[in-house]
């Protein structure tokens, strides 16, 4: 059975609790990071040619690289069909990982740009943030290393 996850609830702690809250240790990411470092890389050089063979590969889906590029009107879609409650816990989630960044990193994490692939130098998806070693927060998609 699997570990269920630990809730804090912010209101009730201390600042020496949420302090410590964010020095936790995590997992290791290690075997993580070697298999999805290649992935990073290839999207860097190759841009979206490599994430149209990534969608290939991985997801055995038909994608063209022209096809990637989402536009401001299908990020207005994506969030007009959002259920308010998911919004808010998306919007909720990306500010704490920002403020995890900022504290324990000291590095300002900022949302992409509309209407980039996210493959493209500098980057990002839509709305999306990519933070750190993880997955994307936000109604875009982000990765980073």
């Amino acid at each position: 059975m699997p570990a269920l996850p630990n809730f804090h609830v912010l209101s009730t702690m201390t600042p020496v609790q949420r302090a410590a809250l964010l020095l936790r240790t995590e997992t290791d990411l290690a075997p993580f990071i070697a298999k999805v470092t290649p992935i990073v890389q290839a999207v860097r050089t190759e841009g979206d040619a490599a994430l149209a063979r990534f969608s290939r590969e991985f997801d055995r889906a038909a994608v063209q690289p022209h096809e990637i590029a989402a536009m401001e009107a299908d990020f207005d879609a994506a969030e007009r069909s959002l259920d308010p409650a998911v919004k808010e816990t998306l919007i909720f989630a990306a500010e704490s990982i920002r403020t995890f960044h900022t504290l324990v990193d000291g590095k300002t994490v900022q949302a992409g740009a509309p209407g980039r692939t996210g493959a493209e130098p500098g980057g990002g998806v839509g709305r999306g943030v990519g933070v750190g070693r993880g997955v994307g927060v936000g109604d875009g998609v982000g990765v980073g290393v």
